[in-house]
């Protein structure tokens, strides 16, 4: 059994590691979307959006394996929101952001998807899992649209506005 100032230290300790190991994770993203030739909002969308989301992933499913599955249900959702809004501002405050309208529209349209079966599959307060199929389905399009995308795009002079040199 953990005690209080444990599991302080952990996440002290979790939030100082993560620190080093961000710019890590950054520069090596730039270095495979370079050597592939590949948009970094492609290599954004897939392996970074991976790698910060494995967290997550384990906590929910620690969560729902210690029989407390709205933890992770709530670590997901209220993620996606923090996502979409403070990670958002956040970054428009430090640095200015464009967004080419292909992205836009090629994200939006999937993050679109996702909520909306989100919320339908929650109306009911269960999930199944032929719901959970859903979803894992959209997020093979999502990826397979994303591989499609990439080689329509590659050698085109703009591109998604995200230029790789």
């Amino acid at each position: 059994m953990y005690t209080l100032s444990i599991s302080i230290a952990f996440l002290v300790m979790s939030f100082i590691l993560l620190n080093y190991s961000t710019d890590y994770f950054v520069r090596g993203l730039g270095v495979l979307s370079k050597r592939f030739e590949i948009p970094g909002s492609i290599v954004g969308a897939t392996i970074a959006a991976m790698g910060s989301s494995a967290p997550e992933f384990g906590t929910s499913v620690f969560s729902v394996v210690e029989a407390h599955p709205t933890i992770g249900l709530g670590t997901i959702i209220g993620s996606a929101i923090f996502n979409i809004t403070l990670l958002i501002a956040i970054s428009v405050w430090i640095r200015k952001c464009s967004v080419s309208r292909d992205v836009l529209h090629r994200d939006g349209l999937f993050y679109l998807i996702a909520v909306l079966i989100t919320v339908i599959s929650m109306s009911d307060g269960k999930i199944s899992r032929y719901e959970a199929v859903s979803w894992t389905c959209v997020y093979a399009v999502y990826l397979a649209w994303l591989i499609w995308d990439a080689k329509e795009k590659r050698g085109v002079p703009g591109g998604y506005g995200d230029t790789v040199e």
